[in-house]
């Protein structure tokens, strides 16, 4: 389980490393005559983003607090590892691509306000999603203290 652990960290780093990188890439975007972003497509891509940061909060819990628990997935065993794992790749790769979606907004309108919408809450949901509060073992201690039961 350490070596998953330590796998989380280093893949969560990187990952966290991207969101200066990108908004370094904004930044050094060279301004041009762009007309604005479609709104329809904006407002999709805006929902879609909410959608998908609300769905990485109900995956979390769906893993980490009732997948994950002596009575289904022992914590210890391999099955906890590749859940861990999994559950916290595909959790980053939903917040990334919301990340994207402002990415691909700025590019097509130059807007840094359009970007930072995008940018600013899903930096804040990644170190919500942290693999320190991801950590299974944390799971152990949740499941003493309340009697085992799920």
């Amino acid at each position: 389980m350490k070596a998953a652990i330590v796998i989380a960290w280093v893949t969560w780093a990187f990952l966290f490393l991207s969101w200066p990188l990108d908004l370094l890439i904004v930044l050094l975007q060279e301004a041009g005559d762009s007309p604005p972003p479609d709104p329809a497509l904006a407002t999709v891509l805006g929902v879609m983003g909410a959608f998908l940061l609300t769905l990485s909060f109900a995956l979390r819990w769906f893993l980490f607090r009732f997948l994950i628990h002596p009575k289904r997935i022992p914590i210890g065993s391999a099955w906890t590892i590749v859940a861990f794992l999994g559950g916290s790749l595909v959790i980053w790769a939903l917040v990334k691509s919301v990340e994207i979606y402002g990415l691909v907004l700025a590019f097509i309108s130059e807007s840094m306000a359009l970007y930072l919408a995008f940018w600013t809450p899903t930096l804040l949901v990644v170190v919500v999603h942290l693999p320190f509060f991801l950590d299974p073992r944390r799971s152990r201690k949740r499941a003493t203290e309340i009697g085992g039961s799920g």
